[in-house]
């Protein structure tokens, strides 16, 4: 109830794939490519992610998390019988500025993120080339890492806390840990293979004064 969701031809021609190269230069060839998605859905909460998750189990059909689409490995890649979740309308944030730390969703577009944060003071400190087309969630779940992001690190060494759905259904969420066992880095990387990223908590820095290239 309530889950925004699409069966049009337009959408599903949309979602049908990301930025992989090789089905890029099928579709300019004008070759046929992969088949379209049954349906696109569009959560704006971590318990319509639950919901449709167990749906799909008990359905027994694929789910593919989707951000931005930069990927370029052909991840995206659906059948028939693929449900296409977008997540960017789960993109609010709050600072915290006390850690400093970001409690944000994983819609959230990365240039806005990062121009909204720096317009109070703060960077995230990550910049793939991708940030003008690409999502927390997707930054997560590819490993993503930037080519300005030198003094920052990667995504791995900006995620403090993760809250994914599990295959089950099951909402959990995963803390960075110096002691005992930290299940973060199974998460990050995961190409949405062992959940859906639905929060992600990071660190943040104080934004810099000056920048040179």
């Amino acid at each position: 109830p309530g889950l925004i969701a699409s069966t049009s031809a337009a959408d599903q021609v949309a979602y049908e794939r990301d930025l992989w190269p090789r089905r890029l230069i099928d579709v300019r060839a004008g070759k046929a490519g992969s088949t379209p998605p049954g349906a696109i859905v569009w959560p704006t909460s971590t318990e319509q992610v639950a919901r449709l998750v167990a749906f799909a189990r008990a359905e027994g059909m694929p789910l593919v998390p989707f951000g931005a689409g930069s990927g370029v490995c052909g991840a995206v890649v659906p059948d028939q019988r693929t449900i296409v979740v977008d997540l960017k309308r789960i993109a609010d944030h709050a600072i915290d500025r006390a850690g400093p730390s970001l409690d944000v969703g994983p819609g959230a577009l990365g240039i806005t993120l990062e121009e909204e944060l720096e317009a109070q003071g703060f960077t995230i400190g990550h910049f793939p080339s991708s940030i003008l087309c690409s999502t927390v969630g997707g930054w997560i779940a590819a490993r993503g890492a930037g080519q300005c992001s030198g003094l920052y690190g990667k995504i791995e060494d900006m995620v403090a806390s993760i809250q994914c759905v599990l295959g089950t259904g099951e909402v959990v969420t995963l803390r960075r840990r110096t002691q005992g066992i930290n299940l973060i880095p199974l998460m990050i990387g995961s190409e949405g293979t062992l959940g859906v990223i639905t929060r992600a908590t990071l660190r943040l820095h104080a934004a810099p004064r000056a920048r040179a290239f």
